[in-house]
């Protein structure tokens, strides 16, 4: 896509009300586990530090696996983020209102599949990572991801925000 410095641009799509995001990934880290992921152009700065799911270990099978994480800041929605396999094509995050309405929002996604870049962030496989924010106060709040023909490849759950309990970071798990 495009290199800044030592930081090489792998992905870009616009997140949270329209802003322009980036994922960028830099010299690999100590012990050449590969380079580190960080997202950018999100308020509040960037987020993460983390490796391509190829990077880790073992390729999974999940749909959406690896690392799901949140953040619920001071005064600001809840914030979702979550890596994917290549062959997911969109994120859907469904959430409970405090008045009891089920909403349902697109999360950004951003697939990093092009093999040229791939090669020169050092990274071995194909991936996606998906961006996006849900009012605070909201519960049952799930993602969903889909193929590009429409097929539903897995839903996941993140559990502690079940009942509008406070937490700022939390893992998905997956639902029954």
């Amino acid at each position: 896509m495009g290199r800044i410095g030592s930081v090489l641009i792998i992905g870009c799509g616009r997140a949270l009300g329209g802003r322009p995001i980036q994922l960028l990934a830099t010299s690999p880290g100590s012990g050449g586990a590969g380079p580190c992921l960080r997202i950018v152009g999100l308020p509040g700065g960037a987020r993460g530090c983390g490796y391509a799911p190829s990077e880790r270990g073992p390729p999974g099978t999940e749909a959406i696996g690896g690392e799901q994480t949140g953040h619920r800041g001071p005064q600001s929605p809840l914030e979702l983020y979550g890596e994917t396999t290549a062959a997911v094509s969109s994120i859907t995050l469904s959430y409970r209102l405090p008045s009891g309405c089920i909403r349902h929002k697109r999360a950004a996604l951003i697939r990093v599949r092009d093999r040229a870049t791939l090669r020169a962030a050092r990274i071995r496989e194909p991936f996606g990572y998906f961006v996006g924010g849900v009012p605070t106060h909201t519960s049952n709040v799930s993602a969903e991801a889909r193929s590009k023909s429409g097929k539903v490849l897995e839903r996941f759950s993140f559990d502690r925000l079940a009942g509008g309990r406070p937490s700022d970071r939390f893992i998905l798990t997956p639902k029954g």
